[in-house]
């Protein structure tokens, strides 16, 4: 609900597999990383429109992610790769906020829940390419696409992560020197065009998949990075 501040943190475990097998100018990849539940323990602030605070619990889930791989190196310069993925996102399914503490000036007792938010969100699918150029010895070039399908729908559509197709165009160098080498890359991101059409009438509560948040969305974004890498 608008006002209202949510915060905390909280861990867990988790774990991954891989698997690489190199034939000749092909290389093969296989990996997975499991699903994680993250509890979170924190502070529902109402203080604004409700007139009380509470320290609060919740789950957080984090999808699983299944990656696939092929590299050919063409020449000695030149090689392409091809990655797909898929990533459980229904696990992203509801978040329930609950009451770690007792209000009784508000009625509040512990468990009880304070807020529900529904994503509902589909399992999707990735599709990586990129292509690495050695200019000189210690000189590389890389470049990259990536197609991310859209794992929320319409009906639980919701302006906190509005997403869409997206479509994801890389470059990037890495410079090797001795024992250390330098790395930089920059991305552009373009997500679709969304018109959001719900005609549900929002009347309290959660607000997702609501005419509360229809409109036309146009996201975009660059994000650049740098890197160094030491050997020893």
């Amino acid at each position: 609900a608008q006002g209202i501040g949510l915060s905390g943190d909280g861990d867990d475990l988790g774990w991954n597999a891989a698997f690489m097998y190199v034939l000749d100018r092909w290389s093969f990849g296989l990996s997975y990383m499991s699903a994680v539940e993250v509890e979170l323990d924190g502070e529902f602030d109402a203080t604004k429109v409700l007139g009380f605070k509470v320290d609060s619990k919740t789950d957080l889930n984090f999808p699983d992610v299944l990656r696939l791989g092929v590299r050919y190196r063409a020449t000695d310069k030149l090689a392409v790769e091809f990655d797909f993925d898929r990533t459980g996102w229904s696990a992203f399914d509801e978040i329930v906020v609950k009451s770690a503490d007792n209000v009784p000036t508000v009625g509040i007792s512990s468990g009880d829940i304070l807020a529900v938010t529904t994503n509902n969100w589909d399992d999707t699918n990735s599709y990586h390419f990129g292509a690495t150029y050695q200019v000189l010895p210690a000189t590389q070039l890389r470049f990259g696409y990536t197609l991310n399908e859209n794992p929320q729908p319409e009906s639980y559509f919701s302006p906190r992560y509005p997403n869409a197709r997206r479509h994801l165009f890389s470059a990037g160098l890495k410079q090797e020197y001795k024992g250390w080498d330098l790395e930089g890359g920059i991305m552009y991101g373009r997500w679709e065009d969304r018109t959001v059409d719900n005609k549900q009438s929002f009347t309290g509560g959660d607000a997702n998949g609501t005419s509360a948040y229809n409109g036309k969305y146009e996201p975009d974004g660059i994000l650049a990075g740098i890197g160094v890498n030491f050997y020893f």
